[in-house]
């Protein structure tokens, strides 16, 4: 069985008090991978990094939703492509794929700076990784009403993605109030909602990122099996 790491959202220096700075599982994202046949663990993080022993662990990665990108998306997808770990980004982790693409294109015009370096410059500088959308955001639904938030999502029938889902026109959770700018070039733009987002995004075989969230049923165990296989 193949260690799942789970790669939370957290919420750092928020606030004075030290114990307001927290990660946050959720547990539809671990039951998830568990129904696929992987063991999930979380990775911690420490200052808004992560230890390379830990990502050494595991086999794979799943980026989870949430509101902010830390230093240690980033440390992850780099561990990821250096080692060839497949890794699946939801919601913010589909935006922090896009975003370190962007920052790693942008590399090339600004020599001796790491790839986060560059992409805190270029939040300095109001460059927009992401876009407010509207339409996409309707409430955290209750258990059994998670039809609520399903809108058509379009998947490309030669994209990678396409191979996870059991058809090209999928009802997907849409709970997200930004959707991504345009993707560096080595990204491909894979799935797209009505109103033209962009819902997915592949870097090769093994990295993918979905907008929508596919963990809050059991409606598309596929996807989860591309990190446990």
């Amino acid at each position: 069985m193949k260690i799942i790491g789970i790669v939370p959202p957290s919420r750092l220096r928020e606030t004075e008090n030290p114990y307001e700075d927290n990660a946050i599982f959720h547990e539809l994202y671990t039951k998830r991978v568990e129904e696929a046949g992987g063991v999930p663990v979380g990775i911690i993080g420490l200052d808004g990094m992560v230890k390379e022993e830990a990502l050494a662990l595991c086999d794979a990665f799943l980026l989870c939703g949430g509101k902010r990108i830390f230093p240690y998306h980033f440390q992850v997808i780099a561990h990821a492509l250096k080692t060839g770990k497949k890794l699946l980004g939801v919601c913010l982790g589909m935006q922090a794929i896009h975003s370190y693409f962007v920052a790693k294109e942008e590399q090339e015009n600004r020599p001796g700076k790491s790839i986060l370096e560059v992409y805190e410059e270029m939040k300095k500088e109001r460059y927009f990784f992401v876009e407010p959308v509207e339409g996409h955001w309707k409430c955290n639904p209750n258990r059994g009403e998670e039809h609520l938030v399903k809108q058509e999502v379009r998947i490309l029938e030669d994209s990678v993605l396409r191979k996870h889902f059991p058809s090209n026109r999928i009802q997907g959770a849409s709970m997200h109030r930004y959707r991504i700018t345009k993707p560096a070039e080595e990204i491909r733009a894979v799935a797209f909602a009505e109103d033209g987002g962009i819902e997915g995004i592949e870097y090769g075989e093994k990295m993918l990122g979905i907008q929508f969230h596919p963990e809050i049923d059991q409606s598309f165990p596929g996807i989860f099996r591309f990190l446990t296989k």
